[in-house]
């Protein structure tokens, strides 16, 4: 009883009214028992002031919390700054207009370094050409050396392998250069290169195959030397390999001949020579070589190549006077399906050359 004296007036007070309550409840029985909700009703009702306290807490809605939240617009500017050395990187197209200064490099932006590098060697005249294209009428395009002379390979040599020494070289001066050697300015469709010799020398080669001078090329322009045959081979004059000749020399440690498409080539022993004697059948089986026009002789045949008219009129190719043929069964470049067949009354043969007697 102590301590509920201690209680404040306003508990005192409810604490009479719910005892007032209990006793109208004892004295008014079950019907009493609806008024006595009437005066707790209010009762409640004055509580609320009490219940307001909690309300207070609705002050922290104001969440003056997030307000520290809005500090966080600190990283985009952290990102802001990160485009600025993106403006850095226009500056080296900024200086690309410096390579470009010689006009022939304007035509090349995406390479500003290595054409001017390209350029010196073609323009000095310390680096001129190791070799020169003259275009012949017999030939098509040939190799000269720097002096304009008549360059040759030699068939008993092997690709970066030269075997001319000692005598061969009086008659076949080696092709001699120092340092590197420079194509010429136009298109070379073969590689220039270059062998070590034995004593110490530097040769130049053209897809790998020695080059030559021959000593009686008297002065540029003279090609004396193809198709001869001495120091124990064949010597071809240097082509290009830009035109396709009329019949050539399939294997130079073979000879045998082929034509522009790289088919076996024939002779007949029923043929004379200059004369023809295949035709109407035996022509369809094996199909004359014929030219319409200008005869390419390919490298090394010069000597031993010509033609002839045949009865229709026609010009048929030869090699030292007999007609040459392909072979109708022959289906791809290298089949020499031909060989041994006596046909039409007499022997068919592979036409070859003794390039290495």
């Amino acid at each position: 009883m102590f301590r509920w004296n201690t209680l404040s007036p306003i508990r005192t007070i409810s604490l009479s009214l719910a005892a007032a309550a209990i006793v109208g409840v004892a004295v008014a029985g079950p019907a009493g028992a609806q008024p006595a909700p009437a005066p707790t009703a209010p009762a409640r009702p004055q509580a609320g002031p009490a219940a307001q306290p909690p309300a207070a807490t609705l002050r922290p809605t104001a969440q003056p919390a997030p307000a520290p939240l809005v500090s966080q617009p600190v990283p985009p500017p952290v990102v802001q700054p990160a485009p600025a050395p993106v403006v850095l990187e226009p500056a080296p197209p900024a200086a690309q207009p410096v390579p470009p200064v010689p006009m022939p490099v304007a035509t090349e932006p995406g390479e500003p370094g290595p054409v001017p590098v390209a350029q010196p060697p073609l323009t000095s005249p310390a680096q001129s050409p190791s070799v020169s294209i003259v275009n012949t009428d017999m030939f098509g395009p040939i190799l000269v050396d720097s002096e304009g002379f008549t360059l040759y390979t030699f068939v008993v040599d092997e690709p970066g392998m030269t075997t001319c020494y000692g005598s061969c070289v009086n008659a076949w001066p080696p092709a001699i250069i120092e340092g590197t050697p420079v194509a010429p300015g136009i298109g070379l469709p073969g590689r220039l290169g270059t062998v070590q010799r034995d004593d110490g020398t530097t040769q130049l080669a053209y897809n790998d195959w020695p080059l030559y001078r021959f000593s009686r090329d008297q002065a540029p322009g003279q090609i004396a030397g193809d198709g001869s045959v001495n120091s124990g081979g064949l010597w071809p004059v240097a082509t290009t390999g830009a035109v396709k000749a009329t019949a050539s020399i399939n294997d130079p440690h073979v000879g045998n001949l082929v034509d522009a498409d790289g088919m076996t080539l024939y002779t007949w022993a029923g043929d004379e020579a200059g004369m023809s004697m295949c035709n109407e059948g035996c022509s369809t089986a094996w199909p004359p070589l014929l030219v319409d026009g200008k005869l390419i002789v390919g490298a090394g045949l010069s000597r031993v190549l010509g033609t002839i008219t045949r009865d229709d009129g026609t010009t048929q190719v030869t090699l030292r006077e007999m007609p040459l043929y392909r072979f109708s069964r022959d289906a791809t470049p290298g089949e020499a399906n031909g060989v041994g067949s006596t046909g039409f009354g007499a022997a068919w043969s592979v036409a070859s050359l003794e390039t290495a007697p």
